[in-house]
């Protein structure tokens, strides 16, 4: 990160990315991939993918994760 924000302002940020991304742009894929690779929330990044018909790579990303169990 070279921008300087607050722990707060970044967080702010990223959830206004975030949901611009999902609401208003329907792009499932780039909201997974900040879920996953910023967030760290493996468990909503796949859902988001599965919400973009990305089925195989959200089985993928919970099998790498250690959440088997979770893939149906």
């Amino acid at each position: 990160m070279m921008a300087s924000l607050s722990e707060e302002d970044l967080a702010a940020h990223i959830d206004g990315l975030v949901t611009t991304l999902v609401d208003e742009n329907k792009d499932y894929v780039a909201a997974a991939t900040i879920y996953a690779d910023h967030l760290h929330d493996i468990v909503t990044a796949a859902r988001l993918l599965c919400r973009g018909s990305k089925f195989a790579d959200a089985a993928r990303l919970l099998t790498l994760h250690g959440k088997q169990s979770m893939v149906v």
